[in-house]
C-alpha cells in the first residue's frame, strides 16, 4: 500500500503529460465549488499545475457535476451551504445557468419507470459520462499528487457511483472495509483512500472518493506500468492511432 505524498515535478501538465510553459495555470483537485464559499475562505485546498487550455476544457462538465451531485447532499453537514452555493452560482451564470438549473430538476423522478415510490423517496438520474470524465480528471490529479507520475486518460479503470450504502455490492463493499488512510483537507466535503493492489499478471489501484458524506464514488484503475494484456492492447492502440 502507498499511503505518502511524492512531490511531483512542476513541470508537466498532469491532464495532458506535455511540458507546461507560457500556458501554466493551477486547478483545484476536486474542483473548487464543491466546498461551500463559507468553507473555502479558510481551507488550504489542493491546487496542480496544469496547462490552462486542458484545465478550462472540463469547465462545463465540473459545474454540471457540482450541481447535480450535490443536490442529493441535502442531509449532509454542508447540505445548507451547498445549496446557498448552488443559487448563487446558477444566478450568476445567467442563461446557461437556468438551463443547467432545469436540467438538474429534470434528473429527480418520483415515479421512475412508471413505479410509485415509497413516501419522501425519489429517483436521482445523472448523465453518466459527464460525471465519469469529471471523476477520472479527479482522480488522476490525485494520483499525480501523491505518486509524482502521469496518469493517461486512456488507462484502463473503471468507476461506480452511489448515492446509499445499501446499494454497494458487496464485492465493493469489502474493500470500502479496508483500513486505510483517509486523506482530504475538508473531510465533510471531500474525503479519499487509496491502495495499491498488485497481482501475478496485472498492478491495479483502488481508490474511493466521499462527497459530502453522502456520495461514494469508487474508481480500480491499472498501473502506468502494468503490463498486463489490457494494457498491451490499449497501449498498441495508442500507437496505432498517433501513427495513423
Amino acid at each position: 500500500m502507498c499511503s505518502g505524498h511524492k512531490s511531483p515535478g512542476q513541470s508537466i501538465c498532469h491532464l495532458c503529460g506535455k511540458a507546461l510553459e507560457d500556458d501554466r495555470s493551477r486547478e483545484h483537485v476536486p474542483p473548487q465549488q464543491f466546498f461551500p464559499k463559507d468553507l473555502r475562505d479558510g481551507v488550504n485546498l489542493l491546487t496542480i499545475p496544469t496547462h490552462r487550455e486542458c484545465n478550462a476544457s472540463y469547465a462545463k462538465d465540473e459545474e454540471y457535476v457540482f450541481q447535480s451531485l450535490s443536490a442529493t447532499a441535502v442531509q449532509s453537514p454542508v447540505g445548507w451551504a451547498l445549496r446557498r452555493d448552488r443559487r448563487h452560482r446558477v444566478r450568476s451564470m445567467g442563461r446557461p445557468g437556468l438551463v443547467l438549473h432545469e436540467k438538474v430538476l429534470a434528473e429527480f423522478d418520483q415515479r421512475p419507470g412508471g413505479l410509485h415510490l415509497p413516501q419522501y423517496l425519489v429517483a436521482k438520474t445523472f448523465d453518466g459520462p459527464r460525471v465519469h470524465r469529471v471523476m477520472w480528471k479527479i482522480v488522476r490529479g490525485l494520483f499525480f499528487h501523491h505518486d509524482g507520475r502521469f496518469l493517461p486518460e486512456n488507462t484502463p479503470h473503471n468507476w461506480d457511483a452511489f448515492g446509499r450504502p445499501e446499494d454497494v455490492p458487496r464485492g465493493i463493499q469489502e474493500m470500502l472495509n479496508l483500513d486505510l488512510d483517509i486523506h482530504g483537507v475538508e473531510k465533510s466535503v471531500f474525503a479519499y483512500r487509496f491502495v495499491n493492489v498488485q497481482g501475478e499478471d496485472m498492478k491495479a489501484w483502488w481508490w474511493d472518493m466521499l462527497l459530502w458524506g453522502s456520495v461514494m464514488v469508487v474508481v480500480p484503475f491499472h498501473d502506468p506500468t502494468c503490463d498486463c494484456g489490457i494494457c498491451v492492447k490499449v497501449g498498441r492502440k495508442a500507437e496505432e492511432g498517433e501513427g495513423g
